[in-house]
């Protein structure tokens, strides 16, 4: 609707807009014509007298009539009954008149899936994998062959090659008025089309032609060359770079490849001199802690075996000791193995270690944990005033082998008095085992079997041990070993002997474990270890293990080097 004029808009505006607020206010001014609030209630419409007079006696009643069945049922639980109604041999023997054709059909039906088991067991797969092999490698023998003997014909025996033509917007087609195609020649001159005698005529190249492929090997004889292939391949050491195998952690703690088998190739198939390298390039080239980074993608048992691999050799010796004492895992044989195989500067470096660790010496932790003469052994074990020549003299070991028959029963094999005391503490291990053998051979008799019945308790077990580590050390740790991948064995006992002796000796534990219960370590641990890191153990022992031609250097040694 079209408005009339006005003479003044500012005055027309100011006119609206009061207009419009006298509306606004009429509009909230305004009260509804009906009533809408809510009726006046009375309280004996809110309140049914009679409706709860109703309930209450209709819940009398009921209660009424609950307690009769009660007292009902609380006489015939305190009464036999009145009739003796009880049929129990028909409780007891079913009355069907089918009961033996249905035990004849069950007894059919139990024999045909016998029948059926034995025959099952019986059958063996008609696949071959063997053979459908031995078929594919004479195919493609067959394919080589055929190949080495068909000739290559070529036409003309030359071939021409062309010099590239580079073509630009105005050489490409363009098409008419009629859509047919044609080509723009305005922008092609003479100096643009190419001179055959330009192209360049060069001989075609010939086919290599090699020899006649040769046979491969089929049947058994592959299968064992496959197996051969495949330990070869497991001991192979790859090249060390620190660098690239920091970057392979690295991207294996960011979810980039599998980080089970990244800390098996550069960690397991290590050294502890160069996984203590890899260790501090890692930390050097990315400012974050190996151990941290990697403990989110591993289980807890892969999470121990690294912690183990990145620990230093006498800071894990240390925390084997400690946690010993403290009664994880076995005591007695951890600590045999550990400090009986060790020279003065080893033990000292333990017991650094140890006291850097936990803030405390070693001396007065076992002093405070071990009693008796256990605790005199295990003093004379770490003080590291022991003889390291290795040169055994006869003459001596039978003046101490004298003494030690003429002292008394009561007291000769106590450490804090007597022959013992010396010799546990200054004299060589090689001297106590020679020793040992020759009081033997004075009286006739084993000394673990005087132990056996004249010493009690941890005593007799360390000192048992200590002679079965002195006489052969690979023998001891392969008995451990076997010991403990039972079903009531320490799995960590097998980890702690894998990762402290796999660059000591590891080659004779393997061949004396062999021989002592024909079958092979790695057998044995990929049945019986559950633990789920126990591949990464196997590659250590199939890898550290393997027979080199040099002996393998002692841990006396390389802790000399």
């Amino acid at each position: 609707m079209a408005h009339l004029p006005v003479a003044s808009n500012m005055l027309q505006k100011r006119w609206d807009q009061r207009a419009y607020q006298m509306h606004v206010k009429k509009r909230k001014a305004m009260t509804s014509g009906l009533n809408t609030k809510q009726s006046k209630s009375f309280l004996h419409i809110k309140v049914n007298l009679k409706r709860l007079q109703n309930e209450e006696e209709k819940q009398a009643s009921i209660d009424y009539e609950n307690r009769i069945l009660l007292a009902k049922l609380s006489n015939v639980l305190r009464s036999n009954g009145q009739l003796d109604n009880w049929n129990y041999d028909h409780e007891l023997h079913s009355q069907s008149l089918n009961q033996r054709n249905l035990e004849n059909e069950k007894d059919k039906i139990q024999e045909d899936n016998q029948r059926l088991l034995r025959k099952i067991k019986k059958s063996t797969s008609w696949y071959n994998t063997d053979k459908c092999e031995d078929d594919f490698l004479m195919h493609n023998y067959y394919l080589d062959l055929k190949d080495s003997t068909t000739k290559t014909t070529v036409l003309g025996g030359r071939a021409v090659e062309k010099e590239p033509f580079i073509f630009h917007s105005a050489d490409r087609p363009q098409h008419d008025q009629e859509g047919n195609e044609r080509l723009n020649c305005e922008t092609i001159g003479e100096d643009d089309i190419p001179d055959m005698n330009d192209l360049k005529i060069t001989s075609c190249a010939k086919k290599i032609r090699k020899g006649p492929p040769r046979l491969p090997v089929l049947g058994m004889e592959r299968k064992k060359l496959m197996k051969k292939k495949k330990k070869e391949a497991a001991r192979k050491v790859l090249h060390y770079d620190a660098k690239a195998e920091a970057v392979k952690l690295f991207k294996s703690t960011k979810g980039m490849g599998k980080t089970e088998s990244v800390v098996i190739d550069t960690l397991c198939k290590r050294t502890q001199t160069q996984r203590q390298l890899t260790k501090a390039k890692f930390e050097e080239q990315f400012g974050l802690k190996l151990e941290e980074e990697l403990s989110p993608q591993l289980d807890d048992d892969y999470c121990v075996l690294v912690k183990a691999l990145l620990t230093s050799e006498h800071d894990y010796d240390a925390e084997c000791l400690q946690k010993a004492l403290k009664g994880h895992g076995p005591f007695v044989e951890t600590f045999i193995e550990v400090l009986s195989t060790q020279n003065n500067k080893a033990v000292y470096a333990i017991k650094e270690s140890y006291f850097a660790r936990y803030g405390m010496m070693l001396e007065a932790d076992i002093k405070a944990e071990v009693r008796g003469q256990l605790r005199h052994l295990l003093h004379a074990l770490i003080k590291g005033e022991r003889t390291d020549s290795s040169i055994i003299d006869t003459e001596a070991a039978k003046k101490d082998a004298l003494r030690l028959k003429s002292s008394p029963e009561s007291t000769r094999w106590h450490i804090n008095a007597g022959p013992m005391s010396d010799m546990m503490v200054t004299a060589s291990w090689d001297h106590v085992d020679s020793v040992l053998q020759e009081y033997e051979v004075m009286t006739g008799g084993s000394v673990i079997k005087e132990f056996e019945k004249s010493l009690l308790a941890d005593y007799k077990d360390a000192m048992i041990s200590l002679v079965r580590c002195l006489r052969d050390c690979p023998v001891f740790l392969a008995e451990q070993l076997h010991k403990n991948l039972q079903p009531n064995g320490d799995e960590m006992t097998v980890l702690r002997i894998i990762l402290m002796r796999s660059e000591i000796d590891m080659p004779m534990i393997r061949k004396a474990y062999k021989k002592l219960y024909k079958e092979t370590l790695m057998d044995s641990m990929r049945k019986n270890l559950p633990l789920t890191c126990s591949k990464a153990l196997v590659q250590m022992v199939v890898l550290h293990g393997t027979p080199k031609n040099n002996p393998p250097a002692t841990r006396e040694e390389e802790v000399e080097t």
